[in-house]
């Protein structure tokens, strides 16, 4: 940045320093229109919107600051610059991708009814989570709940030894039933568990 920053940019560093990224998006506006004829402080001004994005977890957000900042930084002729902007695009880019890849939770893990199942199973009490997720799919067959019941033989279907038939079982629940919701979460948690399951005809 240039030697004399004016007060506003050592402001938003500042906020960034200490991660208050709202503080940093609340001031773009007028950071913008500031350095919009000083196309090297704009570049600056859009890495440091790209970083308070990402911080928020607004990845898209941050690509399109990425994006104006090389323009911005190419205009100024600044190929330091660009080196910077260009690795903190990489890092954002990277951290994007490892967010869409990372698996989501269980489906069962959303159902506070099997939070004393799932809770056991994280523990290594195979047998107590056993227990409960019985119990549990046994109340939800009581009230006709499928879904409740399909999770609950999801989790039993964590627990070595009963992996297969609870599958199976959790999956004659779903097609009885005819909810796609149910059979996909069936037919994710087989392959989390390395079963493959056979496409049904109906």
């Amino acid at each position: 940045m240039a030697e004399a920053a004016p007060a506003w940019a050592r402001g938003m560093v500042a906020a960034l320093a200490r991660k208050d990224h709202r503080y940093v998006l609340s001031n773009a506006e007028p950071a913008l229109q500031a350095a919009s004829d000083q196309p090297g402080l704009l570049a600056r001004v859009h890495t440091w919107l790209a970083q308070a994005h990402h911080g928020l977890g607004q990845d898209e957000e941050a690509r399109e600051q990425i994006r104006l900042a090389v323009r911005a930084v190419k205009e100024a002729g600044d190929p330091e610059g660009l080196a910077q902007i260009r690795g903190l695009r990489r890092t954002i880019l990277a951290a994007a991708q490892a967010a869409e890849e990372s698996p989501p939770p269980p489906p069962e893990a959303e159902d506070p009814e099997l939070s004393p199942a799932l809770a056991a199973l994280r523990a290594g009490q195979h047998e107590l989570a056993l227990d409960r997720a019985r119990q549990a799919r046994e109340a939800a067959r009581m009230r006709a709940d499928p879904r409740t019941e399909v999770l609950a033989l999801l989790l039993m279907a964590r627990v070595p030894g009963h992996t297969e038939a609870s599958v199976l079982a959790a999956r004659e629940v779903a097609d009885s039933v005819g909810d796609m919701n149910l059979v996909t979460a069936v037919t994710r948690a087989a392959r989390e568990l390395g079963m493959e399951l056979s496409v049904r005809v109906f």
